[in-house]
Formats: structure tokens, sequence, C-alpha cells
């Protein structure tokens, strides 16, 4: 969604562009008109060799067709450079905007995919756990009908398999609603099938980072296209004070036009008829209230350029304290999985010897519900630690900007 928005703002600044551009050219302009004047008193012309007097009337119909062409001179010599480069800026910092949104998104996707295997583990467990659960029952219900076991042993296996139903029950709501965040964020088909595309218990080579806090952020500045844009969009805001500036200084163009008229009011005396001139010049104009004016504009882009840092600091402040979570997070996760690793052999082990004293009589089965307990905690506890070593790896390499196209310029060459 987000993407969408900042694609629209790319093409804005696109149009913004296009309009420098045309905006920037010679200005032609045609025009026709008709115009139906007042009658005024004419005026008699007397022949100077015959000295016969003949009245000439004003004509009352005006007809014109002008083809006008205006040279922004002074624009050209004061503004056009940095008009246009603004404009380019600014459409290459909305297009690092519009990559860095896509980037994100890709992100959270990756991270929603791993969410959603990890409620698809969880599943699985919980199933496998229904299972012995409900095989425990079974085996409690006998032992109880023959009187070799207590009650409490027989309600301790029900409340066990009680649990393991509710817990089953939750992952797979759990997982419903991670599928469907999942497939929102990859645009997915409803019909389409979802698959767990690796093993996300395996060893994880990208474990391990060999850079430090420091490195790492100056690599986030340095590679974050968020950062880049707002570069992009301070060095456009630069032209366009400079362009606000020079607005207010006297405009000099070059004018010419072509008249096509009747009658043309070049031509004495006038008469209905149809007659073409041409006029070719220079014009200085300076308007007074455009001084203030462009003042306040320029003083308005100043305001935005004490804005942009701002935000710009803002922004780099958020960046270390996502890259120092991130790097923290991908340190704890890694540490989590040797610890969960080893916490899932130990509870493997100790229901395999609480398993087999209660086959000798020497265990109760508390103690064996107790350690099937442990062992299914510690399963589900390998399985989040490896889920949120992929997370903060995905999470770290964002931050620093790893995700972003390697070309500098491949998200503002559109």
């Amino acid at each position: 969604m987000q993407a969408v928005i900042e694609q629209q703002d790319t093409r804005i600044a696109e149009n913004a562009q296009r309009q420098v551009i045309w905006g920037s050219l010679p200005r032609l302009q045609l025009t026709g008109r008709t115009t139906r004047l007042s009658r005024v008193q004419g005026f008699f012309f007397t022949d100077p060799v015959s000295g016969a007097q003949t009245e000439v009337e004003i004509p009352v119909w005006n007809h014109l067709i002008n083809v006008g062409l205006t040279v922004p001179l002074s624009d050209y010599l004061l503004r056009l450079v940095q008009t246009l480069r603004g404009a380019s800026t600014n459409r290459d910092a909305a297009a690092l905007e519009e990559q860095a949104a896509r980037v994100t998104s890709a992100s959270n996707a990756k991270i929603a995919y791993y969410d959603w295997v990890r409620t698809r583990l969880e599943t699985v467990v919980s199933e496998q756990a229904l299972s012995e659960a409900t095989a425990q029952l079974t085996r409690m219900q006998a032992l109880y009908s023959v009187g070799r076991a207590a009650q409490a042993d027989l309600l301790q296996a029900q409340a066990f398999e009680a649990d393991a139903r509710l817990a089953l029950t939750q992952s797979q709501t759990n997982g419903t609603v991670a599928e469907e965040r999942l497939r929102i964020g990859m645009h997915a088909r409803p019909e389409e099938q979802l698959t767990v595309g690796e093993d996300v218990l395996a060893d994880f080579g990208a474990k391990d980072e060999a850079k430090g806090i420091e490195d790492l952020y100056s690599e986030a500045v340095e590679q974050r296209l968020e950062i880049r844009a707002l570069a992009k969009s301070h060095a456009a805001l630069e032209d366009t004070r400079y362009v606000e500036a020079t607005k207010a200084w006297p405009k000099l163009d070059a004018v010419g036009n072509v008249t096509y008229a009747n009658p043309n009011q070049r031509i004495f005396p006038q008469t209905q008829e149809w007659n073409t001139t041409w006029d070719v010049g220079l014009q200085l104009t300076w308007a007074i209230n455009d001084f203030g004016v462009e003042r306040a504009a320029a003083d308005t882009v100043d305001a935005q350029v004490v804005q942009l840092e701002q935000r710009r600091r803002s922004v780099e402040e958020g960046l270390r304290i996502e890259v120092v979570s991130a790097h923290g997070a991908l340190n704890q996760a890694r540490q989590n999985v040797v610890t969960a690793e080893q916490g899932e052999r130990a509870a493997a082990a100790a229901y395999e010897a609480r398993a087999r004293l209660q086959e000798q009589g020497m265990g109760t089965t508390l103690e064996l519900l107790q350690a099937e307990t442990s062992r299914i905690r510690a399963r589900l506890n390998l399985i989040y630690a490896h889920i949120a070593l992929r997370v903060a790896r995905t999470q770290l390499d964002h931050a620093v900007g790893r995700d972003a196209p390697r070309d500098p310029n491949a998200a503002a060459s559109r």
C-alpha cells in the first residue's frame, strides 16, 4: 500500500519535471479575434493634385490573427539550469522514496513469512503433543480400569490432554491469521498454495555479524534509501531557494509578433482589407510587488530547508536505534539458539529417563507428564529461537540498507 502511494509521488514529481521543461520553452501563442467597434466620425482626405475630397470612414469591424513569440532571456540566464536540476532532483528523491517503501514492504513480507513458518511448526508440535497426550490418557484409563493407577493420575492425564488440545486450537488460529497476513503482504491469490521454502531449524550461515555498531551505523547512513532521498530533497530545495530569490529581479524577454489583420492598425488610412505586419524587440519588466512576494517565497523555502534538516536528524537518530536494536536482537537470538538446543536435548533425555523409570515402576505419572510438558516447551523454544535468529538477521540487513539496490542510481533511474 505504501509503495503504491510513493509510486504516485514519483509520478507527480515526473509530471512536475515535464511542466518545468515545457514551461521553459519559448512561448508561442496564437490569437484570433473579431471585434465590433463603435462608430466614430470619419475624416476627409484631399487629393493634393485634383483637390477633390474623399470621405474616409473608420471601419467598425476588426479581424485579427496574431502569432506571438516570447523568449524568456532572463530565465535562461538566471534560473533555467537550477529549475531543471531541482525538478530532476525532486524526481530522483521521489523515486528513492518509492524504492525505500518497496524494500521495506519486502522486508516486512519476509518477517511475515517467518511468523507464518513459526505458526506452522507450532501446529506440528501441537499435533504431536496432542497425539502423545491422547495416547497417555488412553494408557492411563486402561491402568485405572484395572486398579493400577490412582484417580489423581487419570485426572492429571485428562488435564494434560485438554491442555494439548487447547494449544493445538490456538496454534491453528494463529496460523490462519499469520497466513492471511502473509498473503496480503505477498499479494498472493486465495487459491495459491504457500509452502515452507527452507529448513529454519538448520544451521544458519548468516547468524554472525562481523561489524560493530559504529561500522553498521555508518553503513546504514550511506546505504539507506530514506537518507539518500532526504539528501536529494535537500539539494532540490537549495535550487528552489535560489530560483525564488531571483524571481524578484527585473525580467528580460525577447518578443516578436506576426499580425494578419483586417484592418491592420499599422496601415493608414485604414481600409476594410487584410494586411500582414511584424515586429520584434526586447522587453524589460519589473513588478515592484514581486520583490515582497518572492522574498516571502524564499523565506518559506528556508523554513522548509530547516524542517528537512531536522527530519533528517530525526531519521538518523531513529536509524541508530534501529541498528542497535537489530544488532542486539541478532546477538541475543544467536545465544538463545545455543541455549534452546541444549535445553531441547536435556528435556528429551529427561523424558526418556522418566519413561524408563515409570516402566520399571519407579516413577509417577505426574512426573512423566511434567517431563513431557517440559519436552514440548523446549521444542517450541528451539523453534522460536531459530525463527527469531532469522528475523533478527532480516531486520539488521534492512536497518543497514543491505536489502537496497546495489547500484546507487538504480532507484532514481526510472
